[in-house]
C-alpha cells in the first residue's frame, strides 16, 4: 500500500536489465521466514545478491546473513557493521529534526506526529528527530500528540481521525510516510479543516503524492528513483568484486 516500495523497485528492475540481470521479487510473513527464504535461494546458488527495500532494527537479520558472504545492499539505515551489507540511505533523523524545526518557527504550539511501528530504523530515526526538536526547543514531548499509524491505509486513517478527533486537537501534524500523510488530508477534509489554513500537514512524501494532493504537501520529496538506481549500482559493483562504501547518503531538500 505504500508507494514508495513501487517506485523504488521500478527503478531497481530498470537497471537490472540494463545489467541483464534478472529480479526476483520476494515478501514474507515475517523476518525469520524472509531470512529462510533468502538462505534456501543461497544455498540453491539461485541469486548473486540481494537488495533488501527496507532495514529492521532487530539486526539479528544481518548478522545471519553476513555469514553468507553474498553482497547485500539495504535501503535504509544499518547500525552494525558486517563485512558484506552496505547501505543507502537519506539522512532521516536530521530531515525530521529539520522538517519539525520549520513547524516551530511557523509558530505552531501543538505539534503532532503520525508514524510507521517502530520495527524498523526509517521510523525510529523520523520520530527520534521530530523528538529532538522538541527537545531542542523545550517543547513538551506530549505522549497524546504521538500516535503510531500503523503499516496500512485503513490503519493510518484510523490514527489521523484520532489525532483530529482531540479535545485540544493539533495545529500542525509532522508525518512519517505518505501513507501519513494521505490519511491526513482525507481525516481533514472530513472534518471540514482546509490545508494549510487550519492545519499544517508536513511530512515525507514523494512526486505522485505531490501531484495528487492539494495543496502540495510541504516536507521532504524522498529520491525513490535515485534510492533504488544506486542501490542497485552498489549491489552490481558489488558482484563484479569492486569495492563500495559501507554507507550511501542520498541528499535531500526541504520543501
Amino acid at each position: 500500500g505504500n508507494p514508495f516500495f513501487s517506485e523504488v523497485l521500478h527503478a531497481i528492475m530498470a537497471r537490472a536489465e540494463e545489467t541483464g540481470f534478472d529480479v526476483i521479487l520476494q515478501t514474507s510473513r515475517n523476518s525469520e521466514d524472509d531470512l529462510q527464504k533468502c538462505l534456501t535461494r543461497i544455498r540453491q546458488k539461485m541469486i548473486k545478491g540481494i537488495i533488501m527495500l527496507s532495514s529492521p532494527a532487530d539486526e539479528s537479520f544481518f548478522a545471519r546473513l553476513d555469514e553468507c558472504a553474498i553482497p547485500v545492499v539495504v535501503i535504509g539505515n544499518v547500525a552494525g557493521h558486517y563485512q558484506h551489507i552496505c547501505s543507502v540511505d537519506t539522512d532521516n533523523y536530521h530531515d525530521s529534526i529539520a522538517l519539525t524545526d520549520t513547524l516551530i518557527a511557523r509558530g505552531r504550539q501543538r505539534i503532532a506526529c503520525l508514524h510507521a511501528p517502530l520495527d524498523y530504523h526509517v521510523s525510529i530515526d523520523r520520530l527520534a528527530g521530530f523528538r529532538a526538536s522538541l527537545a531542542k526547543h523545550q517543547r513538551p514531548d506530549d505522549p497524546t500528540l504521538v500516535v503510531n499509524g500503523g503499516y496500512t491505509q485503513e490503519s493510518a486513517l484510523a490514527a489521523a481521525r484520532q489525532l483530529l478527533a482531540m479535545p485540544a486537537p493539533p495545529d500542525a501534524v509532522f508525518a512519517t510516510d505518505s501513507l501519513k500523510l494521505m490519511s491526513l488530508y482525507r481525516a481533514a477534509a472530513e472534518r471540514g479543516l482546509a490545508i494549510p489554513q487550519a492545519l499544517t500537514v508536513v511530512g515525507y512524501s514523494n512526486e505522485t503524492l505531490s501531484f495528487l494532493l492539494s495543496p502540495p504537501p510541504g516536507g521532504i520529496d524522498i529520491p525513490t528513483q535515485q534510492l533504488g538506481d544506486v542501490s542497485s549500482a552498489l549491489l552490481f559493483a558489488r558482484i563484479a568484486g569492486e569495492p563500495v562504501p559501507a554507507r550511501t547518503l542520498i541528499p535531500t531538500t526541504v520543501i
